[in-house]
């Protein structure tokens, strides 16, 4: 195994599931050329290393007819859950292309009876600790799950060390100033000012 197919496979494992734009992201900024990379992806799908299947939504990270790839044997994505996994991942490599340090990246974390979409530990530039919570809104939203976040934390698994910051990624502006909640849009441009 070569060291580009250590490196996807490392990414892979980390994030679950990602797009061929987002592996290209990653590993382009490492001054790695896309041919190489297509060439490592198809022979890991030939190995059965990886599965690729063909993205069956609309999102804004989706404007070619790509591929998602997953591990194989991981869980498959689909409609919303897709949708909230391909902006995490998008989040995840964003933030690593940025400088910043991701210690942990988790999906789905129950904090009391509510859960959470995403959830990110990483470390910022200054070596500070730094702790993410995000959720992707489509049309329903429960804000009050921000309630007494401070007493939610204490009874979690994860070992929050501080109450984290709340990162929203919706089209919608009404949560401004609720619950010290923070609100992105779907294309993740105003990410860096908001962590």
């Amino acid at each position: 195994m070569g060291t580009l197919e250590k490196e996807v496979l490392l990414l892979i494992s980390r994030v679950r599931c990602i797009t061929e734009l987002q592996i290209y992201k990653y590993l382009g900024y490492k001054n790695i050329s896309r041919r190489n990379i297509r060439k490592t992806l198809k022979k890991m799908c030939n190995d059965y290393t990886l599965k690729k299947y063909p993205i069956n939504c609309l999102c804004y990270e989706c404007k070619d007819n790509s591929y998602v790839y997953y591990l194989n044997g991981n869980k498959v994505y689909k409609g919303n859950d897709l949708i909230k996994a391909i902006i995490g991942t998008e989040i995840n490599i964003r933030l690593s292309i940025a400088g910043y340090k991701i210690n942990r990246f988790y999906r789905n974390i129950k904090l009391d009876q509510d859960t959470f979409d995403i959830y990110i530990e990483y470390l910022d530039y200054n070596l500070i600790p730094n702790q993410l919570v995000i959720d992707v809104d489509f049309n329903n939203f429960n804000t009050l799950k921000y309630y007494d976040l401070d007493e939610k934390i204490k009874k979690c698994s994860i070992p929050f060390f501080d109450v984290p910051k709340v990162l929203i990624v919706s089209d919608k502006k009404d949560y401004e100033d609720f619950y010290d909640i923070n609100v992105i849009d779907f294309n993740l441009t105003k990410l860096f000012r908001y962590i």
